[in-house]
């Protein structure tokens, strides 16, 4: 009686904490949402309202007529979705390779690519302005989506997931005449899918949310990203915190969207994860 009655408080505790935490998480979203929908002198009174006595829309309309918002978001949807698709190829094939492949220097690839990881990322931005420059890609879409799809993070995160699968199921396949891209296509990325489409968020809200680079390589009002427009409401004397607050409202729908598409299938990459490891 008293262990029942003592998981039951430890259960009650657990669901306290957990339901704090989700508070602590939501509240400040909320409190974006209702502020984009009040005028930009109720947004800070005191105390604050936590519904708005009038649905002020002004904001939203001002933000579609009066700037390149759309253009700027589709710019990010553009650049996110590609980085995306690039970087998940890439990673998911070079996994395959130092995962399945003996050659010489593998083991000395593979840990040279996880020291880059230690390299701090304003040490690359020098080099990589020049190499950008070089080729052309100033103020494009190709110099935010190609410099960094090659994620070593994503490298290590495919390659040991692909570990777990048995040579002799690849060895099968190629008796029975299946290519090295077949097996990777048919065979392993199926079996990775959790971690694949683990990956697929992380790059995603990677590119999405990423504002250093871009700010760099992006110049022209036409070519920014989402990150660096909110950046750009900040006026040098005044601050319009209502576009700041619709615009950033507008810009977490798509990551809510893609979460909630893909949320069981990351819940199940991060269990699979961590029980191999």
């Amino acid at each position: 009686m008293k262990i029942r009655n003592s998981s039951k408080l430890i259960r009650v505790i657990i669901y306290i904490v957990l339901s704090v935490g989700v508070l602590l998480i939501i509240t400040p979203f909320y409190w974006m949402v209702i502020s984009s929908l009040k005028p930009s002198g109720e947004i800070f009174t005191y105390p604050p309202a936590t519904i708005p006595k009038n649905v002020f829309f002004n904001h939203y309309s001002k933000l579609f007529r009066e700037t390149l918002f759309l253009r700027n978001f589709l710019n990010s949807v553009l650049i996110a979705s590609i980085y995306t698709l690039i970087s998940t190829f890439f990673c998911s094939l070079g996994g395959y390779a130092l995962a399945k492949f003996r050659f010489p220097g593998r083991d000395t690839l593979f840990f040279i690519i996880l020291g880059s990881l230690m390299i701090p990322l304003p040490v690359t931005l020098i080099p990589l302005f020049f190499l950008i420059s070089k080729l052309g890609w100033m103020n494009a879409y190709p110099s935010v989506i190609f410099p960094f799809s090659a994620s070593a993070m994503g490298i290590f995160m495919m390659r040991q997931n692909m570990l777990g699968i048995p040579n002799d199921l690849l060895d099968a396949a190629r008796i029975d005449g299946c290519s090295e891209f077949a097996i990777y296509y048919r065979i392993l990325l199926p079996v990775v899918k959790p971690a694949l489409v683990t990956y697929i968020i992380i790059a995603f809200l990677w590119s999405w949310n990423d504002f250093l680079w871009p700010l760099i390589a992006l110049k022209s009002e036409e070519m920014l990203t989402l990150p660096l427009f909110i950046n750009n409401s900040r006026g040098q004397y005044n601050i319009d915190y209502g576009r700041i607050m619709s615009s950033s409202t507008l810009a977490t729908i798509p990551v809510v969207i893609v979460f909630a598409f893909m949320a069981r299938k990351v819940i199940s990459g991060a269990l699979s994860g961590s029980i191999k490891g």
